[in-house]
């Protein structure tokens, strides 16, 4: 779906910001009772609204590589270079960690428990990325009654993880896909959306009212979880949270079917140029948000403005150094370029 790229990138580009967004808020989302109610359910409708972020980026890269075909040195490089990243990042944010906060760790647990919150992402998308070329075989054949089948199970079991929960009962056993391993079926998802895009015909005004009717369900659930318990209760945003789910599946869509313009648009290549730094902005970011929570005193901020403010110093500061490093990035695969066509030519 080639004319769709610019559809992928805006998503990318809303993601990256979200996720930034998430995580300044959860300096307040956390804080109940500590904050005024106001600030508390502010924070609460902005986390909720910027939690399709972690989805949609795991449906971007099932539209962008479950239908594709690898060769297997190629393959075997993504998984590589994605397993070196995991290691880098952990070491880097581990370095960080006892210069700047004095907090153990032990590297037993590498595999475990990623050294910064926010790296979980890397582990489970190492874990698809070693299964990719067998999902791609297998929904390469699959009959479309099966994809069907496929996401209606997923579904169903996200259903039955909250009912389960509801009850004081939960599934021990280790599911595949729909178990810890949930986020594959947002992967999925992602490949199916992009294959059978003109086939969907959800009316778009529905697709806004299954947005934002989630999101005003998963809010409402949120205070009222916090508020009836007298402290922060944050089932209702996780990302396998039936109404998370949703929300992220009719954002996806809203803006995958959009028609690209013919024309050119204002802030396209702003757009592009974030969408390509968006991985590295994402591995980033805390650097500055730690740097930001030290220097300034969140606490005594007023949420309604310290959020804005938090996410766009953040994010800017992120952006800039993600500049930077793909600038020097770009410098040293052109001077190991150049040596090896030197070597060569000897």
């Amino acid at each position: 779906m080639k004319e769709k790229n610019y559809q992928l990138e805006v998503l990318r580009v809303i993601s990256c910001i979200n996720v930034v967004l998430i995580h300044v808020c959860n300096l307040y989302s956390r804080s109940f009772g500590e904050i005024g109610q106001g600030e508390y359910v502010f924070s609460v409708i902005l986390n909720a609204m910027a939690r399709t972020s972690v989805p949609i980026f795991f449906m971007i890269s099932g539209a962008t590589s479950l239908g594709s075909h690898y060769d297997m040195k190629k393959y075997a490089k993504k998984v590589i270079n994605m397993a070196a990243v995991v290691v880098v990042a952990s070491v880097l944010y581990r370095i960080w960690n006892i210069v700047y906060f004095d907090r153990p760790y032990d590297y037993h647990d590498l595999f475990l428990t990623p050294t910064k919150l926010h790296l979980w992402y890397l582990y489970a998308y190492l874990g698809i990325l070693i299964m990719l070329p067998f999902l791609q075989s297998m929904f390469r054949t699959l009959e479309k009654k099966y994809e069907i089948l496929f996401v209606v199970i997923w579904f169903v079991f996200l259903v039955a993880y909250r009912v389960l929960d509801r009850l004081d009962m939960s599934i021990g056993y280790p599911l595949p896909i729909i178990g810890s391993t949930y986020y594959v079926g947002y992967f999925v998802i992602g490949h199916l959306i992009n294959k059978y895009l003109k086939e969907i015909k959800i009316p778009t005004v529905w697709l806004y009212v299954i947005r934002y009717g989630s999101l005003i369900t998963t809010v409402i659930m949120m205070c009222y979880g916090s508020f009836s318990r007298n402290k922060h209760y944050d089932w209702y945003w996780q990302y396998r949270a039936l109404f998370i789910a949703l929300q992220s599946i009719a954002m996806f869509l809203l803006i995958a079917r959009r028609k690209p313009q013919k024309r050119k648009i204002f802030g396209r290549d702003l757009v592009t140029d974030i969408a390509k730094l968006s991985f590295i902005i994402y591995l980033i970011h805390p650097f500055f948000l730690d740097i930001l929570k030290t220097v300034f005193p969140y606490q005594k901020m007023s949420a309604y403005y310290a959020i804005p403010l938090g996410v766009l110093c953040t994010f800017l500061c992120a952006f800039g150094a993600a500049l930077i490093i793909a600038f020097i990035k770009g410098k040293l695969l052109e001077l190991i370029s150049r040596f090896r066509n030197r070597k060569g030519e000897a």
